[in-house]
């Protein structure tokens, strides 16, 4: 992966791919598993000592998270031959605040979930330590994706009380029109930045996207992009 980009998009969708595969091919992939495994194991250790976006150490965890439950016991050994277990727990831990979105946290419950189904003897020593903090984790994440929810229909019931439109509103074609539209607003964008950027490569400006002033924590189409908002049907809804 492309170590030099602020932004780690290139990264980002390597995550998704992983994730994607582990979450649909539970038990299926143990061959590809350790080399899966160590390449997380290399990018988290890489990101959290370039301090990379908390958004791509937020992917890496969830990824490693989904590994657990597509093979807890495998990836746990994985981990734990690289002499990683204490790394990575560790920053599985500090993280818990940084997984906002419902899609982020199910993944969370679900790897943590598989930990503590697994039998103490298989555990390591540390995790098993550990057992009661994951046991908190656990549960506080259970309640944030109950809450958010709650909140959610709470706010569709409400919409629906003031009379606002629902699906079943809106006409098929109409709304195909209006999708056909956006997507050609958003073409005709992609197309002006692209000859931009080739305009300024062209009198000597490096061919780059990434800005050194970018901050991920005030664009919310980073934080869309940095996620898989409505990639596809996850497994684990």
């Amino acid at each position: 992966m492309n170590s030099n980009g602020n932004h780690k998009l290139d990264g980002i969708i390597a995550m998704k791919i992983l994730i994607t595969l582990m979450e649909n091919l539970p038990g299926q992939i143990d061959a590809a598993l350790p080399q899966f495994v160590g390449m997380l194991l290399a990018e988290l250790k890489n990101a959290v000592e370039e301090k990379a976006p908390k958004n791509y150490i937020s992917m890496i965890l969830q990824a490693i998270c989904v590994s657990f439950f597509n093979n807890c016991a495998a990836t746990l050994q994985i981990i734990e031959s690289n002499q990683q277990t204490v790394a990575v727990f560790s920053c599985l831990m500090d993280n818990m605040k940084n997984f906002k979105h419902e899609f982020e946290i199910r993944r969370i419950v679900f790897g943590l979930t598989c930990i503590v189904r697994t039998p103490a003897q298989s555990l390591p020593p540390i995790v098993a330590q550990k057992m009661q903090e994951i046991m908190k984790q656990l549960a506080d994440s259970a309640m944030k994706v109950y809450k958010i929810r709650e909140d959610t229909l709470k706010e569709n019931e409400e919409h629906i009380a003031k009379g606002g439109p629902t699906w079943d509103d809106y006409d098929d074609e109409d709304s195909d029109e209006n999708i056909d539209a956006d997507d050609n607003v958003r073409d005709e964008k992609e197309f002006k930045d692209t000859m931009d950027k080739l305009r300024a490569f062209k009198d000597g400006k490096p061919l780059d996207d990434d800005d050194d002033d970018y901050d991920d924590e005030d664009d919310s189409d980073y934080e869309v992009d940095g996620g898989d908002m409505g990639m596809y049907d996850s497994k684990l809804d």
